[in-house]
């Protein structure tokens, strides 16, 4: 199992005890409060960088992302704007919260404490926003879907795209953005690997008809989702399964048998 597999596994280890309550001023947020704190967010950005903010929001079913756009980010400014809106707004659930700018592993991506979500266990803390750049542009994840964060990568073999990877209790949803024209393109769950012509997701999450339980597979698929490949799994708990068990008219079902594959492993 590769180092990226277990680490998403360690954390999903520690979030399965915890519950995660978005910040306020008195008390959680709701989901539309949470929303509202995208206009501060947006007024703190423009006072710390120059030019025009470009504001790119995704939203499929559930909302997933706020992200901005803009040039020369003045990291001190937005600190200290941080921690004034703490000052002028504080919150019963933190004490002594602090805003801190976090280095990560990658040179073009950094972290800051938000202003906003709130991690809860014994006490609550606040969460943190990613920040990638490319020379004067930086771009700025705001987590709107608040289940367990998210982490943002340029995909290192295909150009101008951006991975944004978002870690709920039982899988990684994702999405990638292109920068080169603000479009989002959702990809299947699972822990992902590109190549230029399709990529491969494994991991992914999927479930069995009439309450026959979840399964994880892998597969290659190509940029419009479509299956390519089904790539049985080598783990512990497999379960080798004939199309009639996979749903109806499902893709794995309509890919199986239109390829005369009698049997598909999956993990249970």
């Amino acid at each position: 199992m590769g180092m990226k597999v277990i680490n998403k596994i360690l954390v999903l280890i520690i979030f399965c005890f915890q519950f995660l309550m978005p910040y306020s001023y008195l008390g959680a947020l709701t989901k539309d409060e949470l929303l509202d704190t995208t206009d501060d967010l947006e007024n703190y950005l423009q006072d710390c960088s120059t030019g025009k903010l470009e504001i790119s929001f995704f939203n499929n079913v559930l909302d997933f992302v706020f992200l901005i756009k803009g040039a020369n980010l003045d990291m001190s400014c937005l600190k200290n704007k941080y921690e004034e809106h703490l000052k002028k707004y504080p919150s019963t659930n933190l004490k002594s919260p602090k805003i801190e700018i976090l280095n990560e592993e990658t040179k073009n991506k950094l972290s800051i404490t938000t202003f906003g979500r709130q991690v809860c266990v014994e006490g609550c803390s606040l969460d943190k926003d990613t920040i990638i750049f490319r020379d004067n542009t930086f771009w700025y994840f705001y987590d709107l879907l608040n289940a367990f964060g998210l982490d943002a990568n340029f995909i290192e073999n295909i150009e101008d795209k951006i991975l944004i990877e978002f870690y709920v209790a039982t899988h990684t949803k994702n999405i990638m953005f292109n920068i080169s024209d603000n479009s989002f393109l959702y990809l299947y769950d699972g822990d992902l690997e590109f190549e230029r012509d399709y990529y491969i997701a494994r991991w992914s999450k999927s479930y069995f008809p009439n309450m026959g339980g979840a399964f994880w597979y892998n597969s290659k698929r190509d940029y419009e989702n479509n299956i390519v490949e089904l790539i049985e799994m080598k783990s512990e708990n497999i379960y080798c399964a004939s199309p009639d068990e996979f749903y109806e008219d499902g893709e794995i079902q309509t890919f199986m048998l239109k390829n005369n594959i009698s049997s598909f492993c999956v993990a249970r």
